[in-house]
């Protein structure tokens, strides 16, 4: 019996894997940390065992071991938990939609490997540590021979039986509509031509989930996602496409011929509806000579903005290194973003696979990086600041000197209007996320005068959120604490979404947490944790996290951000459900001495004061009081000694004087 309604994590699964198929590991681990939010209860014990052990076979791809292996431990515990027995018939019509959804994605050697664990009756989970190496890809397309392409037959999806209560998605793989993919490539394709890629990819990325499961159309598909890059200046992102439409196009079998029916009729008609008249017509010629059609775009587009200019034998990497740079950062400072990222994809389409590893190539993914910021490309501006630090930090010292490469680029950027980047590059590289802050960012806050940039809310939630870790390094918890209430004031003005109100909630709950409010420590934990739900997905969130790990370490306080990172490194940290906050016991998880709280100092006013001294306790008396009685007495014989002298000297008459009748 099949499920009430449509369950949405099968979706979720489809969607996870496809990320993951396609090189975008962080966005696949995300979705997968999706699926397992919705498997909740006993019923759905098995899958999650099966996505436990998706994202420890993720996990352990990406480097993340000690994770890896906590989601490893995780599978088999919730297979346990699931009470099925290895290789029993019950499991069968599950196991064979899994297989059939890993094959789909690309992970056919996973789901074999599966299905004779499941015949030797052992349970269906992988080993991340057993996996073996990838194979090396197709570089070029010169290389793909004459193939008809893989028409898989997807089994309509029954009500399958339930599996001790496990069930599989009620949504059959195999119902697409093919309706309007040509359609969408022709809108990708003529947004392209007009310089916007964005809005190219989204369209691609809609005909990409309209043919899941048909390899010829998406081969075609990511042949124009090629071609859309191209055209736009993403060199990077148009290789990548040219790639997997390679992959894609191998992977056809030849018992259907790719020439017969509509579809390259309506590929070539939506390529010559974009403008792309040429790629028309030399896909048409290779149609009717049954070769492989793909276009690669350096070598097949005679009309590309920058066609063939990598390939000349005169390229010199010390004279037209600089060049490109030079021309990308003129580009930049005139605000012609895209100009200055083809100048840049150009220059790395020019140098060698050996100098994109030394300093040059370094640099230049650094530029990549921060150009990708500036356009608000900011998954693309993380990953390749990512690789930019992989390859800075294997080179040696006198590698990064030696040549004029580095001291080049920080000229040029002190030229060209980045200052302060070019005087921060050196021994590590530049955060974008942190070093990179362009115009329309810091006037997010209309102001009614025009105020310095120290008055701005996020220069203002910098100062606090600083003077706040600075104030705890001192032990004087409330202090810090009211600095960070400060700063999460001034991050509201930011917008409620913006992630440093999280972060001023998250220094508070572990400033309470030090002080030993344990109570407010919670609450304000838990407020971040909300804070964090409502802002964490934003492409800006990685910009306050980036600052608050910098302003931490400015604090001297590297050990709270090492352990921020590491959270954060996690292939879902960033998502909803596990949120890349400090624990409120941050300290003592640490092993750091706590220091005791600190008495306030009293505020300056220009009043000077003299010390107060401490004052005895006077004991106290129960008894009769003889004190109070002495005294009295003493005051009694004073006032008639007194009254007896006034008498003597005043009215009594002096001796030898007659007293008058």
């Amino acid at each position: 019996m099949a499920a009430e309604g449509t369950p949405i994590w099968a979706g979720q699964l489809q969607t996870a894997l496809d990320f993951w198929s396609k090189g975008r590991s962080d966005l696949g681990g995300r979705g997968l940390q999706q699926v397992l939010v919705q498997l909740k209860g006993p019923d759905f014990a098995l899958w999650r065992a099966l996505v436990y052990n998706q994202l420890a076979l993720l996990s352990n791809q990406m480097g993340h071991w000690q994770y890896a292996k906590e989601q490893w431990e995780l599978a088999h515990e919730t297979w346990r938990e699931s009470g099925m027995h290895a290789g029993s018939a019950e499991l069968q019509d599950t196991l064979d939609w899994y297989f059939q959804l890993l094959s789909h994605y690309g992970f056919g050697e996973r789901a074999e490997t599966i299905r004779q664990l499941h015949a030797d009756q052992q349970p269906p989970l992988l080993n991340p540590w057993e996996e073996p190496a990838p194979k090396p890809q197709l570089a070029t397309l010169s290389q793909v021979p004459a193939a008809t392409p893989l028409r898989l037959e997807i089994p309509s999806e029954a009500d399958y039986a339930p599996v001790g209560g496990q069930r599989v998605a009620s949504r059959s793989l195999a119902e697409q509509s093919f309706a309007d993919w040509d359609e969408l490539v022709r809108q990708a394709l003529k947004a392209a031509g007009e310089g916007k890629l964005q809005p190219a990819l989204s369209n691609l990325d809609k005909a990409k989930e309209l043919v899941i499961g048909n390899k010829h159309v998406q081969a075609l598909i990511y042949s124009a996602e090629a071609l859309a890059g191209f055209l736009a200046g993403d060199y990077s992102q148009a290789a990548q496409a040219r790639q997997e439409a390679v992959n894609l196009w191998l992977a056809l079998e030849e018992n259907f011929s790719p020439y017969a029916g509509t579809v390259h009729a309506r590929y070539i008609q939506a390529l010559e509806e974009a403008g792309q008249a040429q790629a028309s017509r030399i896909f048409a010629q290779r149609h009717q000579q049954m070769k492989c059609p793909l276009i690669d775009p350096w070598a097949d587009l005679e009309g590309g903005l920058k066609k063939g200019e990598w390939e000349t034998a005169s390229f010199n990497i010390l004279e037209d290194w600089r060049a490109r740079v030079e021309m990308a950062l003129r580009f930049h400072a005139r605000g012609n973003l895209l100009e200055a990222q083809k100048e840049l994809g150009l220059l790395e389409q020019q140098m060698s696979l050996e100098q994109m590893q030394q300093c040059p190539g370094a640099l230049l993914c650094q530029l990549q990086a921060l150009m990708a910021y500036a356009t608000g490309d900011y998954d693309s501006a993380q990953v390749l600041f990512r690789k930019a630090v992989t390859q800075w930090d294997a080179l040696e010292p006198r590698e990064r000197h030696d040549l004029p490469y580095l001291g080049q680029l920080k000229e040029l950027m002190t030229t060209h209007g980045l200052e302060s980047i070019a005087a921060s590059l050196g021994e590590q590289l530049c955060d974008p996320f942190v070093f990179y802050k362009a115009e329309h960012q810091m006037r997010q806050v209309s102001t009614e005068s025009d105020e310095e940039s120290t008055d701005h809310p996020r220069e203002q939630w910098e100062t606090q959120i600083r003077e706040a870790w600075e104030m705890a390094l001192k032990g004087r918890w409330d202090s810090a604490r009211r600095h960070a209430a400060k700063a999460e004031r001034q991050a509201k003005l930011l917008g409620a979404t913006d992630l440093r109100v999280c972060y001023s909630l998250n220094s508070q709950a572990v400033f309470a947490n030090a002080a030993g409010d344990y109570a407010d420590s919670d609450e304000l934990y838990e407020e971040s944790v909300r804070a964090w739900r409502r802002g964490s997905h934003l492409p800006a969130a990685r910009t306050a996290y980036s600052e608050f790990c910098l302003l931490l370490r400015e604090a001297q306080w590297a050990g709270m951000a090492a352990i921020l990172e590491e959270i954060w490194d996690k292939p879902v940290s960033r998502s909803a459900f596990n949120p890349a906050l400090l624990p409120v016991d941050a300290l003592s998880k640490q092993a750091m001495k706590i220091l005791e709280a600190v008495a306030e100092e009293e505020p300056d006013d220009g009043v000077l004061r003299l010390p107060t001294l401490p004052r005895a306790e006077r004991p106290k008396q129960n008894g009769f009081p003889i004190g109070k009685v002495l005294f009295i007495l003493l005051l009694l014989a004073g006032l008639g000694a007194g009254g007896w002298y006034v008498y003597r000297k005043y009215l009594t008459p002096p001796t030898g004087q007659t007293q008058k009748r």
